[in-house]
């Protein structure tokens, strides 16, 4: 029998034979690749070789941050797709890339002009850089694509890129190629991809243009979620090598060594790092080459296997003896065990904690009398039994688990797990489990010693539970959340709500461990970061109201001190529909308040305006007489000047009654320029000496409005301007008419005294003037006085026409009024006819048209029965014909008036409609103020009518008939 020192000789014959064989087969593989010298492939001519010899190392600048294609990881190492070609070729053609780090494009294009750098690596091949490098055969071809936010539903070619903000990196190759192609387009460089696309996510660029590998691996590693690629661009981006112009040489070197990859390689550094697969392929110098190592492989294992049979009689026989040995020794240990056991019984007995021993499958060997008290069970209960038995039953099995670690390496194991004890409730346990092994380091017991931390488990319990709960409560808090670690110049995000992937277009979890400068522009993360910690280093509380993305929020701060650290917390509330609302609420607040005040001072002012009336009647008429039988010229002076004061106030009891009066305008078709003739001529006397000038546009449509009321609106902007220019040397007036789009505009220009701007605020309230007692500064001429009425009351006018005013005036330079109304067409254009059809439309239904004012009903009646509504209609001009009409016909809709003739209004009639027919459409038009409060609740008890104020345009008449015939069934 051989000794184990021989077996072992033996051993390491078969690893040297083994190891020789195979360094053989290596060695013939490789003389298949590399020729006689063994330095570089037979490829290769000798001159080149030769050049090869003369420069061992080349020195190779990479692009330091253009991930997955080449980059420095976190060690600082040259890495990615390139770097694979870059190694590949080093293996190949036996030559050593030297790698040159540079700060930017900038500095590698100065580098190699200088000879500093004498090969680039995935570099796009353009005119520009072809003047100063060599480009060999490409060898990566990746579509470049255009990125855009998910909102943006359009797929997008270059093309349709003009005019937009588009980003790109600065030393991209591509930029030059797509600069020439498309020199229009609006590019801006950017030094980072990271900057580029943020731009494009909040909206500070329109779209990003790269190749898709470094895009797609940047969007996916930071966790960008509302960007999304909108299309590819033409020509695709290609790259490869790049040589310094003066070393031709090392061009063709290069493309021979690209030759000699396999498609294999290739397939495997695509799949590697842009996941794209290239279907292998075997040339028969790598099936020779491998058949080869497998030839070599079987050669090893053949002789292996002889020389180690040989000795495997000697290995058993060995085996068995050292068994023998084994054994014995295994008995020793075993007294040894039993002389240890009695030995330190009594010290095991005096532990305060619980304390066991037993076997591997569990079965106890030893337990002291606290083991005993705690379960309530005997010493002779318990030994030659399973701890199993006494643990919770879901604990046994991974508390085997790892017990079955143990080794001598890991000898002790901590491990926290459930009990039953013996007064039947379940305690938290820990135990201290250590493994005592033999020589041959195989588990003989398992001692523990355990303590209960019931009470430890409750309170770390409750703090996970509270924790839970906070985490949850900001995850899915409908405000945005967040709690920050803060320092002077990073703020880091610890928690964060769910929602603010609607906010900035990352979900909160991704949020987590990412700086403010991760998440948003460099300029806005700063204030951000800077804000933070001002919070955080003063203990101050911190709000702020703020806009992003066309919306409002409003962001508290405030710190958060745990033992002797600070956190930030923080939310963020959107507070736009609560702004909007608040206007809403103001205006609605100021209307009404409006609307109060008017319909207080036009009460008292009827009243006034009627008793005045009387008053002023009784001396106009004794006045009158009095002058024709006053042959006193004195007195009859004065008896004139009484009358022309009365006239004074006949003019302002005018203005007050129109005031007072809430009437709905009387709609007809006029012409706007004859109405503003004939009121210069009934102002003919007052205009003398004037210069009056007519700039009238030709073409004006005629206007459907209330001709008295527009008639008194421009008596009241004459005067105006006629007591304006009293005192100006040259008065002039000028007055122009034009239309525009669908409204006709009247200006009224004077060059007077003009109105200070303090007081432009306040000429529209009733009751305001600046002239007779008001007229501090002389602007006007004495004896001229103003109801304070004049303007207010244009006003209303304008507004119950659904117009608008305007005054642009300037102290002794004049006053410019300009009054624009509504052109409401007696049919519908082409265009409108076009946009009634593209929606859906209801025709050749019956409907009642009720309406007493006749430029109106022909309207209404015109465009409702010609295309593309081609309705039935009947007209009523008052209540009572609308209710006779409704007892003989069914009709679909019935458009009625509010303001009728006779006894009621139609309101009343809508009543007497209810009660013969719940459910048929109504559509109201009607200015009238009175009507537009009570509709306002109306309209939430009946679903099926509508309302338009007069006037209205033709196509919104059409538009809302159509709504009221989809909002039921017919």
């Amino acid at each position: 029998m051989k000794s184990k020192k021989e077996i072992q000789t033996c051993s390491r014959l078969v690893f040297f034979v083994f190891c020789f064989v195979f360094f053989i087969s290596i060695f013939v593989n490789l003389s298949c690749v590399y020729g006689k010298e063994g330095a570089y492939p037979s490829i290769l001519t000798d001159s080149e070789k030769a050049w090869l010899k003369a420069h061992p190392i080349i020195k190779l600048a990479p692009d330091p941050e253009f991930k997955p294609i080449e980059f420095f990881d976190e060690k600082d190492v040259y890495s990615g797709m390139a770097a694979d070609y870059a190694q590949l070729l080093e293996q190949k053609l036996g030559i050593k890339f030297e790698i040159i780090q540079c700060a930017n494009w900038d500095d590698v294009t100065k580098r190699i002009k200088s000879r500093e750098v004498d090969v680039l690596n995935a570099v796009v091949k353009t005119p520009q850089r072809e003047t100063y490098l060599r480009f060999p055969p490409p060898y990566l071809k990746i579509p470049s694509v255009i990125i855009v936010r998910k909102s943006v539903n359009n797929h997008l070619t270059l093309d349709m890129l003009k005019g937009m903000k588009i980003v790109m990196i600065s030393g991209y190759g591509y930029v030059d190629l797509i600069r020439n192609k498309y020199p229009e387009l609006n590019i801006e460089l950017v030094p980072e991809l990271k900057t580029a696309l943020r731009k494009v996510s909040f909206g500070m660029a329109d779209a990003f243009v790269g190749d898709l590998a470094t895009t797609s691996f940047y969007i996916e590693s930071e966790g960008i979620t509302n960007l999304k690629l909108a299309g590819e661009t033409d020509p695709p981006n290609i790259s490869g090598f790049a040589v310094r112009s003066d070393w031709p040489k090392l061009s063709d070197i290069l493309e021979k060594g690209m030759a000699m990859v396999t498609k294999s390689e290739k397939s495997d550094i695509y799949k590697k790092w842009i996941n794209l697969t290239i279907e292998p392929g075997i040339t028969m110098q790598e099936f020779k080459r491998y058949a080869l190592i497998l030839a070599s492989i079987i050669v090893c294992i053949l002789a292996a296997f002889l020389i180690w049979n040989r000795q495997l009689k000697h290995v058993v026989n060995l085996r068995t003896e050292d068994l023998r040995k084994e054994i014995e020794e295994h008995q020793r240990t075993e007294r040894y065990l039993e002389e240890s056991k009695s030995r330190y019984r009594s010290l095991l007995e005096a532990q305060t904690e619980l304390f066991c021993r037993f076997k591997a499958d569990g079965e106890f060997t030893f337990v002291n009398h606290v083991y005993c008290d705690f379960f309530n069970k005997s010493e002779n209960e318990l030994i030659g039994k399973k701890w199993q038995t006494l643990f919770v039953k879901e604990d046994v099995n991974i508390i085997q688990e790892k017990l079955r670690t143990l080794s001598p390496s890991n000898h002790t194991i901590i491990i926290e797990n459930r009990v039953h004890s013996g007064k039947g409730k379940i305690h938290w346990m820990q135990f201290i489990n250590k493994g005592l092994f033999d020589n041959s380091e195989n588990l003989m017991e398992i001692q523990s010693v355990g303590r209960d931390i019931t009470e430890r488990k409750k309170a770390e319990s409750a703090l996970l539970e509270n924790n839970e709960l906070l985490t949850s409560f900001i995850r899915h808090s409908p405000i945005y959340c967040y709690i920050k670690k803060v320092s002077p110049k990073r703020s880091v995000v610890l928690q964060a709500s769910e929602n603010f992937d609607d906010m900035i277009g990352i979900k909160g979890d991704q949020m987590i461990g990412k700086a403010m400068d991760e998440l948003f522009p460099p300029e806005f993360a700063a204030k951000i970061t800077a804000d933070d910690w001002k919070v955080v280093s003063q203990g101050d509380l911190f709000k702020i109201d703020e806009d992003l993305n066309g919306r409002n929020f409003t962001t508290l701060k405030f710190p958060i001190v745990l033992e002797s650290k600070t956190f930030l917390a923080g939310y963020t509330i959107d507070i736009t529909e609560r702004n909007q609302a608040e206007a809403e609420k103001l205006m609605a607040q100021k209307i009404a308040d409006e609307h109060g005040k008017q319909a207080l001072i036009g009460q008292i002012a009827g009243k006034m305006a009627h008793d005045f009336n009387n008053i002023l009647g009784i001396i106009m008429g004794n006045t009158e007489l009095a002058l024709i039988e006053c042959p006193d010229a004195q007195t009859k002076k004065r008896l004139d000047l009484i009358y022309n004061q009365t006239i004074r106030g006949k003019n302002l009891t005018k203005n007050l009654v129109v005031f007072a009066k809430d009437q709905e305008p009387k709609q007809e078709f006029f012409s706007i320029d004859e109405k503003i003739d004939l009121v210069l001529n009934l102002l003919k006397k007052d205009i003398d000496g004037i210069n009056v000038i007519r700039q009238y546009s030709h073409g004006i449509p005629e206007l459907l409005a209330d001709s008295g009321m527009i008639e008194h609106a421009i008596v009241n902007l004459v005067q105006n301007s006629i007591h304006a220019v009293s005192l100006v040397e040259q008065p002039e007036i000028i007055i122009r008419i034009y239309h525009q789009d669908e409204f006709i505009f009247f200006e009224i220009e004077d060059n007077g005294c003009g109105i200070p701007s303090e007081f432009l605020g306040e000429i529209y309230e009733p009751s305001f003037t600046l002239k007779g007692s008001k007229d501090k500064n002389g602007m006007y001429k004495p004896g001229i006085k103003g109801t304070g009425y004049g303007m207010s009351n244009v006003k209303k006018c304008v507004e119950q026409h659904n117009g608008g005013i305007s005054i642009h005036s300037e102290p002794k330079k004049g006053t410019n009024v300009i009054i624009k109304l509504p052109i409401i067409k007696k049919e519908l254009t082409d265009e409108e006819i076009k946009d009634v059809k593209k929606e859906k439309i209801h025709f050749e239904k019956y409907i009642l048209l009720v309406e007493d004012e006749q430029a109106i009903s022909d309207i209404q009646y015109s465009i409702l029965t010609h295309d593309p509504c081609n309705h039935k209609v009947d007209v009523a001009n008052n209540g009572q014909m609308a209710i006779d009409l409704l007892k003989r016909n069914q009709y679909d809709l019935i458009s009625l008036d509010y303001v009728l003739p006779g006894g009621g209004n139609g309101m009343d009639v809508y009543h007497r409609i209810r009660e013969m027919n719940r459910t048929i459409p109504i559509l109201f038009i009607s200015g009238n103020i009175e009507f537009l409060e009570s509709i306002k609740d109306l309209k939430q008890k009946d679903p099926y009518i509508d309302h338009l104020s007069k006037p209205c345009k033709n196509i919104d008449y059409i538009n809302c008939v159509n709504r009221l015939f989809g909002s039921v069934a017919i």
